[in-house]
């Protein structure tokens, strides 16, 4: 590509343009953050007791298509948000190809399972490190009350005789 005053007026203005819609999203996440009230730690997962009751839309369906719609949205600005951040370091790096939509929502999907595996091999070694300290209360797993070594109930099988 052959540079003159005009094509770079352009990369310059778009870098800028770029630069102001990271800011703003910057910011706008950090205001989301900081107005929370309250933080849940741990990760619990609300897993299904009666599926049959699930599955049916019943009683608020209206709720479930706003998670649905919400995450979707999520989703879908993320994969915006890494196209611009990519195609944004192309005026650094002229080597980098463009990235278009589809492949940056690929990209985002591939990443997000990713992590997702690497959250689930996290919270198994956690239970493989601690066995019986973690105990099911209702749809989540909490820790024991009295989480002393002694407290803890060892959970192997022994053979009989070996005791």
């Amino acid at each position: 590509m052959v540079m003159n005053e005009r094509t770079s007026w352009r990369m310059c203005y778009s870098c800028s343009i770029a630069r102001r819609i990271l800011a703003g999203l910057f910011l706008l996440g950090f205001i989301l953050v900081g107005s929370s009230t309250s933080a849940v730690a741990g990760m619990p997962a609300v897993l299904p007791q009666d599926v049959v009751k699930i599955l049916r839309l019943n009683d608020e369906p209206i709720v479930r298509i706003q998670v649905i719609s919400f995450f979707l949205l999520t989703l879908f600005l993320s994969a915006l948000v890494v196209k611009l951040l990519w195609n944004g370091l192309q005026s650094e790096f002229a080597r980098l190809p463009r990235l278009s939509y589809g492949k940056s929502l690929l990209f985002t999907i591939t990443w997000g399972v990713l992590f997702c595996i690497v959250l689930v091999m996290i919270s198994g070694a956690r239970e493989l490190m601690t066995p019986g300290a973690w105990e099911r209360n209702g749809s989540i797993y909490r820790l024991v009350e009295d989480s002393s070594p002694d407290a803890i109930h060892d959970t192997r099988v022994v053979p009989e005789g070996q005791q």
